[in-house]
C-alpha cells in the first residue's frame, strides 16, 4: 500500500539548452532506473515546459560569481524521511554504492567518450586550416540590396598569425598555448552548432553576450521532427565511421 510521501516516481529534465520565455512540448521515454536507459522503456511522458525570467543577467552572473555551489547539509530525524528526500534528489539508484549496473553505466559512458573522435574528421580539420577554407559565415547586402554570404577562414587566420608571432619571438609560446585552449572551445562550439538536430544546439557566446546586454534571449521555434532526415543521415555516417 502507498502512504504519504512514498516515492512512486521521479523525473529529471535537463534545461541547460532551453531558452527562456519559450513554450516546449516534449516527449520522453520512461525507465525504471537512471543508469539503465538502453533497454525497454516503461512508457512515455509528455511535458510542457516554460522558463520565465524577468532578466537573464541574474543566472549568468550567478554562475560566474559562484561556479561551484556551496555544499549544504540537510539532517533528518527518521531514516524514512532521509530515503524519501534522497529519492527526490537522486532517484532510486545510489551511485556511491557498489553495484554492477552502476559500474556498467560508467563503462558505457567511457566508451561514448572514446567514440567522440569519430564525430570529428581529423583529415578534414587539417585541410580546413592549411587550405584556408572558409567556415564562419558573414552576411551582408550588395549595392542592389541582394543578400550575400561570405565564409571567413578564422581558424586559418589564427593559425597563421600564431605561427608568424612564434617564429619572431618564442617567448609568446605560453600565451598562445593558453589562448589555444579557448580557441579549441570555440571550435568545438562551432562544431556542435553545425549538428542538423536543433535539440543538439548550444547557446553561442554571442547569445550569452546578448543576454548580458539586453537581459533577454531570442525565442526559438522547433517543429516536430525538424530536420529528421538530415539527423538520420548524420547518425548513419557516424555509425559507418565507428564500424570501420
Amino acid at each position: 500500500s502507498v502512504i504519504a510521501h512514498d516515492p512512486i516516481g521521479r523525473v529529471a529534465i535537463d534545461i541547460t539548452n532551453l531558452k527562456a520565455n519559450t513554450n516546449y512540448l516534449l516527449n520522453y521515454d520512461l525507465y525504471t532506473s537512471t543508469v539503465a536507459t538502453r533497454g525497454h522503456n516503461e512508457g512515455k511522458m509528455t511535458v510542457r515546459i516554460r522558463i520565465e525570467w524577468n532578466s537573464e543577467r541574474g543566472p549568468i552572473f550567478a554562475a560566474l560569481k559562484n561556479p561551484i555551489p556551496k555544499q549544504q547539509f540537510v539532517n533528518f530525524e527518521k531514516s524514512f524521511d532521509f530515503h524519501t528526500a534522497y529519492f527526490a534528489c537522486h532517484g532510486r539508484d545510489d551511485v556511491n554504492k557498489f553495484d554492477l549496473d552502476i559500474l556498467t553505466s560508467y563503462v558505457e559512458e567511457l566508451l561514448e567518450y572514446k567514440n567522440v573522435h569519430y564525430h570529428i574528421d581529423i583529415k578534414y580539420v587539417v585541410l580546413h586550416i592549411i587550405l584556408w577554407r572558409g567556415h564562419y559565415p558573414i552576411k551582408f547586402r550588395d549595392f542592389v540590396f541582394r543578400q550575400k554570404t561570405v565564409l571567413i577562414p578564422l581558424h586559418s587566420i589564427y593559425f597563421f598569425l600564431a605561427c608568424a608571432c612564434l617564429v619572431e619571438n618564442c617567448n609568446y609560446l605560453p600565451s598562445f598555448i593558453l589562448f589555444t585552449i579557448a580557441w579549441l572551445f570555440l571550435a568545438m562550439l562551432e562544431f556542435r552548432k553545425k549538428h542538423p538536430s536543433p535539440w543538439s544546439d548550444s547557446k553561442s557566446y554571442l547569445e550569452l553576450f546578448s543576454c548580458i546586454i539586453t537581459g533577454k534571449s531570442v525565442a526559438q521555434t522547433i517543429e516536430t521532427d525538424e530536420n529528421i532526415h538530415e539527423v538520420e543521415e548524420y547518425n548513419k555516417q557516424i555509425r559507418e565511421k565507428i564500424e570501420k
